[in-house]
């Protein structure tokens, strides 16, 4: 009996130990924090490195997931009469990747009605042009012209500014031209601001012009009368060159503007060149003036 009591007794105490060591010995949930990385991943492939339990302190070489792309929107731009716009798209934040590409909308075009259009409000002859502002923003360069005219009188303000200058280039080559009227309000004409506008016949300065940029009107070969008003002080090089039929330039600057070279090279060879009567001298000693003195005329421009 006592010995059956010690043999129960000892079973009890193992199933003790037993029970105790199982609950010591429990496991834990690894919560596994990237510690260091050996590849790093991309957007779209897995990378590698050492992952450290965040509670144990154990560690683990595994992969790293790839990141995947992160969209961020290309936001969509309007079309207006003369530009285009663009739809929404989308591209990863991270790689750049384009997702969803944007797509381009051709401009709307103008729609007159009345000579003013429906959609922007500019009216028809401006529509014509573009415009530049100058340096002091206190005034409009035309940069270009895109019109179909044969006579064109050149509009004198742009949104509420007048236009002060002919840019560069800005009529250059245009086949319709034949008649150009030039306002008040412009003071400079670029280099080769009307050159190779082959058509052209006349054109009539306003009473403000001070400068004449080099080859504004070289190739005009149609032009056969000019008058250079009083306002101009200085001539560009080669400015008339090639005008083939030019015969008769009326300049009534009363001091001789400076003149770039070749100025009326290959004109008219029986041009003549008519200069205010009381400053004839004064021409013919000019500088680039006194090269071309033998057609110079002395003229009462009253």
């Amino acid at each position: 009996m006592k010995s059956k009591y010690i043999i129960n007794s000892l079973v009890y105490v193992f199933l003790l130990i037993i029970f105790f060591s199982l609950i010591s010995c429990k496991q834990h949930t690894h919560e596994w924090i990237l510690s260091s990385v050996y590849t790093p991943s991309s957007c779209i492939s897995t990378g590698k490195g050492q992952f450290t339990c965040n509670t144990c302190e154990e560690t683990k070489v595994d992969v790293i997931p790839a990141k995947g792309h992160k969209e961020e929107i290309d936001k969509s731009i309007d079309t207006t009469c003369v530009s285009s716009g663009l739809t929404e798209g989308k591209h990863c934040y991270y790689c750049k990747y384009v997702i969803e590409e944007q797509q381009n909308i051709s401009a709307l075009g103008h729609n007159f009605e009345n000579d003013i259009c429906t959609r922007c409000n500019i009216n028809y002859l401006h529509s014509l042009f573009t415009f530049s502002l100058n340096q002091n923003r206190g005034g409009y360069y035309i940069t270009s012209y895109n019109g179909t005219e044969s006579n064109l009188n050149i509009p004198t303000t742009y949104s509420n500014l007048p236009i002060v200058g002919i840019d560069k280039q800005a009529f250059s080559g245009n086949s319709f031209l034949e008649n150009v009227t030039i306002p008040d309000s412009i003071l400079t004409i670029g280099n080769n601001a009307f050159d190779n506008c082959t058509l052209l016949k006349n054109i009539t300065f306003g009473s403000n012009v001070t400068s004449i940029g080099d080859m504004a009107f070289y190739g005009c070969y149609s032009l056969e009368s000019i008058i250079i008003p009083n306002s101009v002080s200085s001539i560009g090089n080669s400015v008339f060159e090639s005008c083939t039929s030019l015969k008769n330039v009326y300049c009534r600057a009363k001091t001789a503007p400076s003149m770039g070279e070749d100025v009326f090279e290959d004109i008219s060879s029986t041009a003549k060149i008519y200069v205010p009567k009381e400053s004839f001298d004064a021409y013919k000693r000019a500088s680039g003036w006194k090269k071309i003195a033998d057609k110079l005329v002395s003229y009462n421009f009253g």
